[in-house]
């Protein structure tokens, strides 16, 4: 039997404007895989934003640790402004790394885009 993964842009009204995040289907419900950390004038701008950030390279992504100790990835857009990030925190940055990696082996492979090397991110620490 073959496991069918969906995934799939889900907008959310914020105000007057739109965010979006990156949600994979599974069998207890679903699993927010990235959320966008800007505001859109419109639904196609998301959607644009979502496509954006499965496109980007290792240069534009980044494990960042948090004043409070905890790791998260950024990805950034093509402007050097973040774009997305990841919605879970994480205790170290090899594992903050490791499941940005692991998103975009996924991305890749629901892309087609499979033979794309995998991403190396940045590390740095917000000051506290």
């Amino acid at each position: 039997m073959v496991e069918v993964t969906v995934v799939r842009v889900v907008i959310d009204r914020d105000g007057e404007r739109f965010r979006w995040r990156l949600v994979q289907g599974i069998r207890a419900g679903a699993d927010v895989l990235a959320r966008g950390v800007r505001t859109y004038d419109d639904e196609r701008s998301c959607y644009r934003a979502a496509a954006t950030m499965c496109r980007m390279r290792g240069e534009a992504m980044l494990t960042v640790q948090q004043p409070d100790g905890h790791w998260r990835w950024v990805v950034c857009g093509p402007d050097g402004r973040p774009l997305a990030e990841s919605p879970a925190v994480f205790t170290d940055a090899a594992g903050c790394g490791k499941a940005l990696v692991r998103l975009c082996r996924h991305l890749a492979a629901l892309t087609g885009a499979e033979d794309s090397p995998a991403p190396q991110p940045s590390s740095y620490s917000v000051p506290r």
